[in-house]
Order: C-alpha cells, then structure tokens, then sequence
C-alpha cells in the first residue's frame, strides 16, 4: 500500500478501488484503507516541504548546497534507518515482545 502512493499519478480514490479490488476489501476496510492512503501522502507531503524549507532557492554558493546536502543526508539517514512496527524490511520484529515486557 505504501508503495502504491508515491504513484502521484493516481489519486487516493484511484488507488484505494485497485487496491480494494486486487484484496477483495470490504466497505469498512476499503474506507479504512483510503484513511491510510491519506495519511501517507499527508506525511509524504509534509517532508517534502520540510526538505523544501531548508534548500534555499536563492543557493549560489558551493557552501550552502553542501551544508544543505549534509542535512539532507543526516536526515534521509534518521528517516531510514527508524524501524516501526508496520516495517516490512524485517519480518522477525513483529515475534519479539516489547522491550519492557
């Protein structure tokens, strides 16, 4: 599902019947999907403005691109590296207790 919003191509109405259909979704899991579709690309747009904020668009000097560079790379590397509990990438995380359990 996550993958299928960066396709800006397509509205959020437009991925949720493909998706609804491709899983055979019910009427409250269908609404419920769109909900996550819409929050996603909310987030989406969110850290494209943030990333956005911090280029400045009168950036001449070799300086400013590289001092915006080294943010972008701290910040692609926090936003990459935080796992969460919907994390595809690492299918044990979801039989581990919590740490505090």
């Amino acid at each position: 599902m996550a993958n299928g919003t960066v396709n800006y191509r397509k509205s959020t109405e437009q991925l949720t019947e493909e998706f609804a259909h491709s899983y055979l979704l019910k009427p409250q899991e269908r609404y419920n999907a769109q909900r996550e579709m819409r929050k996603m690309r909310l987030a989406q747009k969110a850290l494209i403005l943030r990333i956005r904020s911090r280029f400045p668009m009168n950036c001449r000097t070799d300086a400013q691109r590289d001092q915006f560079l080294d943010w972008f790379k701290a910040e692609a590397r926090l936003v990459a590296s935080r796992h969460s509990d919907s994390d595809d990438n690492n299918p044990d995380q979801h039989d581990q207790p919590p740490p505090d359990a």
